[in-house]
This record gives structure tokens, sequence and C-alpha cells, in this order.
């Protein structure tokens, strides 16, 4: 923890407290003055005035997976197709899984796949696995797909989630494309993430992110990420962005750190956010047992940007946020709360 650093050239200190479970740090942010702090990573404009006096409050959230990064050799299947032809990157499709699978101690006997390469609750609506955030769709052949394939024999399956040849919608020229799998394990519950051959050379793709987010989520801003880049990945418990796409070959392996608690998918609370992707105006549609709620909208280092309150089944959320990946959450009368991926292009 840092109570006052003022670095040489700086306006004012930092000051900071930093937290290594995850690895953590909340920074006031004073450069907008005394009275109007914030936490995003700014020096305190001069020094606090005498008598003040900030109180942090510690959010320990314990990691779940522990992660690990191999290279091997990427095989493509031959399963059951999901997908229709000319499907976009707000298509997602419903599956039934072969065995029960427990993520972050909620167990799921079916998700929903989206496009965009990630795994959503279907009850709630939240994302819960994230293998690429890029938006995907058909190619112009529409040659690409989504397929299943189970293999092995219980106890000791493996469902892979496989998707083909998915073309980069933000690219003009029709050129990038992606090749990668989920895979979900019976026997120890663990989750692997293989990448295929790939060519994604326009910037455009990445939608103006730095590279594509990769995690095991939970709720907002809170999972395990990957980052850094082929030469190094490390997890971290702070949202951030891969460098570009993993490799061919790379093998990124979540596996539970200790036996979770389990409640069953669906217990929690029930919305739909669309259109997402949108244009920063959208519906936020509450399930029928929500009778009033809040909504607050992140930015990936827990920043605060939008918030108002909901009365209505459908309410129409309108922005100003600039186009990237952002966290929604939705807070009942009592507490409860669910989140899910918000992309504003």
């Amino acid at each position: 923890s840092s109570a006052a650093v003022w670095g040489a050239g700086e306006v004012g200190p930092y000051i900071e407290i930093t937290n290594f479970s995850p690895i953590t740090a909340t920074i006031l942010d004073g450069s907008h003055d005394e009275n109007n702090l914030s936490t995003d990573e700014n020096a305190f404009t001069d020094a606090p005035a005498e008598g003040s006096i900030y109180k942090f409050t510690r959010n320990l959230i314990e990691p779940k997976y522990s992660f690990a990064a191999s290279t091997g050799t990427y095989t493509p299947i031959s399963g059951t197709v999901i997908s229709t032809a000319g499907f976009d990157d707000e298509s997602h499709f419903n599956i039934n899984l072969p065995f029960t699978m427990t993520v972050n101690g909620i167990e799921y006997t079916s998700v929903h796949v989206s496009t965009n390469g990630l795994l959503f609750d279907e009850a709630n609506f939240t994302d819960i696995v994230l293998i690429n955030s890029l938006d995907l769709g058909d190619n112009a052949s529409n040659t690409a797909s989504i397929s299943i394939l189970t293999e092995g024999v219980s106890p000791n399956r493996i469902f892979k989630i496989q998707f083909k040849d998915l073309a980069c919608v933000n690219d003009a020229n029709n050129a990038d494309f992606v090749n990668m799998q989920i895979w979900l394990l019976e026997n120890g519950q663990k989750i692997e993430f293989h990448y295929g051959n790939f060519s994604v050379v326009n910037q455009d793709s990445y939608d103006g992110e730095s590279g594509s987010l990769v995690g095991i989520l939970e709720s907002a801003l809170v999972g395990i990420y990957v980052k850094g880049d082929d030469s190094s990945p490390i997890s971290s418990g702070i949202a951030g962005n891969y460098t570009l796409i993993p490799a061919e070959g790379k093998v990124f392996t979540f596996t539970p750190l200790f036996p979770l608690s389990t409640r069953k998918a669906g217990a929690g609370l029930q919305f739909q956010v669309f259109p997402n992707p949108s244009q920063g105006t959208f519906q936020v549609q509450l399930g029928e047992s929500i009778q009033t709620a809040s909504v607050h909208v992140y930015n990936t280092l827990g920043n605060e940007l939008y918030t108002s309150q909901l009365s209505n089944t459908s309410n129409t959320i309108t922005t100003s946020l600039d186009k990237g990946m952002y966290v929604l959450k939705i807070v009942d009368a009592n507490g409860a709360s669910a989140s899910r991926m918000l992309v504003v292009e």
C-alpha cells in the first residue's frame, strides 16, 4: 500500500491501496479536485487538505481457478452443427450439456453459445466463459459453423464446442477469421480453450480494443482473465485484454482450486439486454419476479459510467458510451444482482 507517493514531475502524490489476492489496486484520482474524487489512475492534484480522511474497504475475492498455458496441436472436430447459415454477431444457440458442469459454483445442464466466442447463462443472460470477445459471424461464403461433439464415456467425457472459420464482422475486407474450441471436462470440471489457425490483420476487427478478452467470469468485473501475450500469458483478477489473439496451438486450462458450493442455474435475477452489441441505446427487459431495480454500467477498470432506476418490465436505456466493452449490472430492491457483458459499437 502507498499512503502518498509523489513522483518526480507529478503535480501531486499517488494515493493507493494494493491487494494481492488477486492483485488489484484502488487509486484515488484527485485530478478533478479535492471534492471530486474517482479511482482513475491519475496523480492527486497537490496534497490532500488538512483533516481529509479516506477510507478503503477491502473487497476480498479469492480466485476460484488456477490457470495454466501450454502448446499442443489443434485438431478440428466433425460434430453436430448448431449454427444456421448467415448467422451474425448477435446470434446465439441454446444447447443441452451431456453432463452437469459447475462453473463458479453454479450447476449448468444447458448453456447459450454466442457466435462471439462465449457461453452464457441462459436464465440470467450472464457471461460465464469467454474464449474470445471479437464480433464474429458467418463468412462471405456461408461456410463458417459452430458445432458440438461429446467424446469419451462417463465419468471422463469431454464436451467440445468448435467455432470454425468465423469471420470478424468489423473487417470491411471480409478476410479476417478465427478457429477455436471450448472444452468442458467432466472429470475435474476443468475448462480448456484451444486456439486454431486465424488471420486477424485489420485492426478494426478488434473494435477499438488492444486485443481479445479471455477468461472465466463470475459477475461484473469478477473472474479470472488471461492477459499478457503468447510469450508470457498470465492470469489476473483485473479485467483486461490479451495482446491480440492467442497463437495457433495455444491451450489455456482453468482448474477449480477447491470443491465449490453450488446452486442451480437460473436461481438469480433474470433479465435480458438487446440489442447487444448496440450503439449505446438498448432495452433492458426484467424478469417477472423483479418489481424494481437499478441498472449500472462499468468500464473494464471498474468505474461506474451510467446508472438509473428501472421501474417497468421493459426499459429503454440511452447512453453516450464510447465504442468498447462494458459490464452491465442489475441490482434489485433486496440487493441481489446479476451482470453480463455489454458491447457498444
